[in-house]
């Protein structure tokens, strides 16, 4: 159990810093003047999407630390 508490921690810190990092691009992008409003909603709700997207891991990934599977590339 103890170990299991490491890799759930992992897999939320490098979550974290990868919502960070999409969400800091979509300010970025929404923030920018130069570019058409067009491409900066479109910029902007990709790296949200991803951001998102990485939360929705974060939590498939905490169940299938939680069941036992510590390496799912060993399912591949």
């Amino acid at each position: 159990m103890k170990n299991h508490k490491k890799q759930i921690a992992a897999a939320v810190l490098i979550t974290i810093i990868f919502v960070l990092l999409f969400a800091g691009y979509a300010l970025l992008y929404f923030a920018l003047d130069e570019l058409p409003l067009l491409l900066r909603i479109l910029l902007g709700g990709l790296m949200t999407g991803f951001a998102v997207a990485m939360l929705f891991i974060l939590r498939d990934r905490i169940r299938e630390i939680r069941k036992g599977e510590s390496d799912d590339l060993g399912n591949y």
